[in-house]
This record gives structure tokens, sequence and C-alpha cells, in this order.
């Protein structure tokens, strides 16, 4: 009885099911702009600023998934090829470096950042990762406090 029941409201939806494809594309795309006026109400995010060159200035960026998370202030030239960041064990260097790709990455797929007004960012045509340890970033663990 229940296969039929099925196969009737299938029949008579049928018609129709380029519309609703069409309604559940729209339904999603109005999601991700409420969740975005959300993420930007609730989060002090903003849209950052294209740069035409590659240029990156963020202004107190933060992680968004770190609660309370320590905000940086970030600069990164046209001219830039390579960067060398250190410090002590459990000094942020990790989140630093996630934080940066990911807010890069959301900045280029149309999200807002977890920065200040006046942060840009540059578009990258490739953005690699390769993230091979199992640090906590909920948790605010590295790999050396991990241990």
């Amino acid at each position: 009885e229940m296969l039929r029941i099925l196969q009737e409201i299938s029949e008579r939806v049928r018609p129709h099911a380029a519309e609703i494809a069409n309604d559940a594309w729209i339904i999603g795309h109005l999601d991700l702009i409420r969740a975005k006026v959300r993420f930007i109400q609730e989060g002090q995010a903003v849209v950052p600023q294209l740069s035409e060159n590659q240029e990156i200035q963020l202004l107190h960026v933060c992680h968004p998934l770190v609660k309370n998370a320590v905000a940086n202030d970030v600069y990164f030239g046209q001219d830039l090829t390579a960067i060398v960041i250190t410090g002590p064990n459990t000094g942020g260097k990790t989140i630093m470096l996630k934080t940066l790709g990911l807010t890069q990455v959301m900045a280029q797929s149309g999200l807002p950042i977890l920065a200040d007004k006046g942060s840009r960012v540059g578009i990258f045509e490739e953005i690699f990762a390769d993230i091979g340890d199992e640090q906590s970033i909920e948790q605010s663990l590295s790999t050396f406090s991990s241990h």
C-alpha cells in the first residue's frame, strides 16, 4: 500500500519536477544570503575589499571556529614570495596560518570574514594546504601541547 501511495504522489509531482528543482535552487541561495547576513551581524564579520595585485591586509582577523580568539593584523605586500613565522611552542603560529588560509578561501568564496573594515584580500588562482597533524582548533591545542 505504501509503495502504491508513493508511486501516485510521484506521478502527480513529476510534471512539476523542473519547477520544484528551480524553487529548491532559489531557496538554497536565499538561505545562503541569509546565513551570510547572520554571520556578519553575529560575528562582526565584513566583506573584504578585493586587491588588484594579490596584496593582503587583514585588520584584527580571527579564526571563525576559535572562541575568544586573539585578533591579529596581517599585511603581505604584492612582492612577497615567502614568509617565516617564528615563536614559542603553543604561541599561535599554526592557528595563524590556518586563519590566513581559511580567511582567504572564505573571501574568494564570497563569504564574509572575521576581520575589521578596511581588510583587503588578493585573488589567487590556486590555494594549497597540507595539514597533517592532529591539532584541535576547538580545544585550542597545538600539536606540541596536545601530547
